[in-house]
């Protein structure tokens, strides 16, 4: 990957007039994302039980940032600059969603850093990967003078995501909606989202058919009792949280989910129509 810019928490590198480098005693690297098996050897045997997986590395990687020399001569950082940058990046108020902006091959090389030219991925029709992180930031000094930053970026898992996909229907006891989803990951989805606008339905089941484990025979599908009508219900399903429901009795806090593959959005035998909208991302098993 050659990349000039990032963005994290809806800004850019760039906006700040800065680019990624490498100076000519670091290295840009990527770490984690390795699998650990849960295993057994059995006894008079070269072989080993297999009984689970996990992931127990996040993804993590490390490089520098420089002024644009493209934009300035000045190279060097005064405190009025690096205060924006420390406010922007030394955050702690939680992950926050970064992408690299990747560009073609090119390179310039000065004494103290070698910069990558190019231009962002949209343009090459690839799709933006997302990832959920903090960020280390230290000054790289040469010479007593500021002249960039060594990053450390941590995601808070070992793949990433893509943009956000909404897909809207509205859903009947006769018209489910079925749509398609491709993740990576071999895990539920939780939306960030589940909108559910009821009009003169009050009560009410989702239902997700190609959820095995939270179906309507079960008892374990999204289920809603008494709701006023024009109601929207907005449903933070990885959370956990539900705005727009004044009585929290009136929800069996069942969540949507969505699996990989086929899903098909059900009302069951309710009598109505929803008007529902998700929201949600999907896994990519991509370290950039």
């Amino acid at each position: 990957m050659n990349a000039t810019d990032f963005c994290f928490d809806q800004n850019y590198l760039s906006n700040f007039g800065c680019i990624i480098a490498s100076f000519g005693d670091s290295s840009d690297e990527v770490s984690g994302g390795t699998t650990e098996y849960d295993s057994v050897k059995a006894p008079n045997s070269d072989k080993f039980k297999f009984y689970g997986s996990q992931y127990n590395e996040v993804l993590t990687w490390s490089f520098s940032v420089i002024k644009n020399p493209c934009i300035t001569e000045n190279m060097e950082f005064s405190h009025k600059e690096e205060r924006k940058l420390m406010k922007w990046l030394k955050r702690t108020d939680g992950y926050k969603w970064f992408k690299f902006v990747e560009g073609s091959y090119g390179q310039t090389v000065s004494n103290n850093y070698v910069i990558s030219l190019g231009t962002e991925v949209n343009t090459n029709s690839e799709e933006d990967i997302y990832y959920q992180v903090k960020v280390d930031v230290k000054p790289h000094r040469i010479g007593g003078r500021t002249l960039g930053y060594d990053l450390t970026i941590t995601a808070n898992c070992a793949y990433g995501f893509t943009d956000l996909i909404e897909k809207s229907a509205s859903i009947t006891s006769s018209s489910t909606y079925k749509f398609n989803v491709d993740t990576d990951a071999n895990e539920y989805i939780y939306p960030e989202k589940v909108i559910i606008k009821n009009g003169t339905t009050t009560s009410f089941v989702l239902e997700n058919t190609y959820d095995s484990l939270h179906r309507i025979n079960l008892d374990t599908a999204t289920k809603f009792s008494s709701i006023p009508t024009n109601s929207t219900l907005i449903l933070d399903c990885e959370n956990q949280i539900i705005t727009g429901l004044n009585d929290p009795t009136k929800f069996n806090w069942y969540f949507p989910r969505l699996v990989d593959r086929n899903n098909e959005f059900s009302m069951g035998t309710s009598e109505g129509k929803l008007d529902v909208t998700i929201q949600y991302r999907e896994a990519r098993m991509v370290m950039i």
